[in-house]
């Protein structure tokens, strides 16, 4: 599929390389995915959130979780160097944006919370 249709059929944002609706994972075209060499780990990054979807927990603890069992944390963490959000309502207002750069900051700051935190609260609603 093309990148055009990929956006189409899963109503993914620019940059975003796969998504979840229902179950089903959508990935943008593999050859981009192959290129950057991403694919593993998001597969990785969208089987966690099908596993995680019947705890129901908010976006940002949903994403800052995927972001730890992923690794993908980290790696933000070396590339980003920002100030992360404190507060969590403005951390799901950011992941939710269309704009690339704003989604990131929501990233790594949910990730940030999560990796702070005691790890036993994950799992309570």
């Amino acid at each position: 599929t093309d990148f055009n249709t990929y956006m189409k059929l899963s109503n993914a944002r620019e940059g975003d390389g796969a998504c979840t609706k229902n179950d089903t994972i959508f990935l943008s075209p593999l050859k981009y995915l192959l290129k950057r060499n991403r694919l593993n780990t998001i597969i990785l990054h969208e089987l966690s959130h099908i596993a995680l979807k019947k705890f129901k927990f908010n976006l940002w603890k949903e994403e800052g979780i995927v972001l730890y069992i992923t690794g993908e944390g980290k790696k933000l963490e070396k590339t980003l160097h920002i100030n992360v959000l404190k507060d969590t309502l403005k951390i799901n207002t950011y992941l939710k944006s269309s704009k690339k750069h704003l989604r990131l900051i929501g990233y790594l700051s949910a990730y940030n919370i999560i990796k702070q935190s005691d790890k036993d609260f994950l799992f309570v609603k």
